[in-house]
């Protein structure tokens, strides 16, 4: 009897987690929404998402600016090495991000592109795509498929899947119903997603990554740095969320991540930190141009 109690206490915290870690999808969407509407990025689709506007702090909205850089970057970086070919990109941990809806027709036409997420995130997405104009005509589903909680829905070139895919015996059941190849080129995205799972849990999902697709790139935007100043309040503030960082301990720096990559089996691996990214891969005038949309005095931040 005690032993079941103390399985079902696990069972109820690992609950408690998940529902926080969902919610962070919320926040975070609110907070691209806030920078969009500023001026720093352009995306019209995020908007669709949100019932309501928010505000976010300068140092924030700069915050996410080079977070989409970055994943712009690395979007851009893979079909241009993959010109003119069919490809899949899948996005772990998806949200209610909008990066499939944004593509070019060109891109749309030559990617099979994958969302992933909790099946509540993913019924929550497909419920706004169905009532929202603008993005109901770019995704009319063609086929369903469900096994208890979990679902995927597709027409083919875009497809959302709802699992925790801590579950790969699932996950890959529902990616073959929607027909994705594992033979074909794939970028996998994971958007602040593998530092919620445990260090055993997400390294089996990297694992997964590699046993599945024969042509992979995994483009990750991870925190790191905990001990600093900035980190231990950033830190403080997922473990109050109840949504605790519960890999960053174990992989704290830029080195640790790309040696951690690099030992699951990647064959390249290299870490890019966002102060760097910004300094560096955005042009005098983009810099220019961001400078002027609010006061803002925390470039170091």
């Amino acid at each position: 009897m005690e032993e079941a109690f103390r399985i079902n206490q696990r069972k109820s915290r690992k609950a408690r987690n998940d529902v926080a870690v969902q919610g962070t999808n919320d926040s975070s969407i609110l907070s691209k929404v806030s920078m969009a509407k500023l001026g720093y990025f352009d995306d019209l689709f995020l908007r669709e998402f949100v019932d309501k506007d928010v505000r976010r702090s300068p140092s924030i909205n700069r915050g996410y600016y080079i977070r989409m850089k970055a994943l712009e970057y690395a979007l851009n970086m893979f079909y241009s090495t993959y010109d003119q070919t069919a490809v899949q990109i899948v996005n772990l941990g998806a949200g209610f991000d909008a990066t499939w809806f944004r593509l070019d027709d060109d891109r749309k036409q030559r990617t099979h592109f994958i969302d992933i997420d909790f099946p509540e995130v993913m019924q929550r997405k497909l419920a706004l795509i169905e009532v929202r104009s603008r993005l109901k005509e770019q995704f009319e589903p063609m086929h369903t498929f469900s096994s208890l909680e979990n679902f995927a829905v597709t027409n083919e070139k875009y497809s959302l899947i709802g699992v925790d895919m801590r579950d790969s015996l699932t996950l890959n059941t529902l990616l073959q119903s929607v027909k994705v190849d594992e033979t074909k080129p794939t970028l996998l995205i994971s958007e602040v997603v593998l530092t919620y799972m445990g260090r055993s849990s997400c390294n089996r999902v990297i694992q997964w990554i590699l046993d599945f697709f024969q042509e992979c790139v995994l483009t990750t935007y991870e925190q790191v740095l905990p001990e600093d100043g900035f980190g231990q309040v950033m830190v403080a503030h997922f473990a109050k969320l109840g949504s605790p960082l519960k890999c960053i301990h174990q992989y704290p720096t830029s080195e640790s991540q790309v040696q951690r990559y690099t030992h699951l089996g990647f064959d390249f691996s290299v870490c890019v930190n966002m102060h760097n990214f910004y300094r560096n891969y955005l042009s005098t005038d983009e810099h220019n141009r961001i400078d002027v949309l609010e006061p803002f005095d925390e470039i170091e931040e």
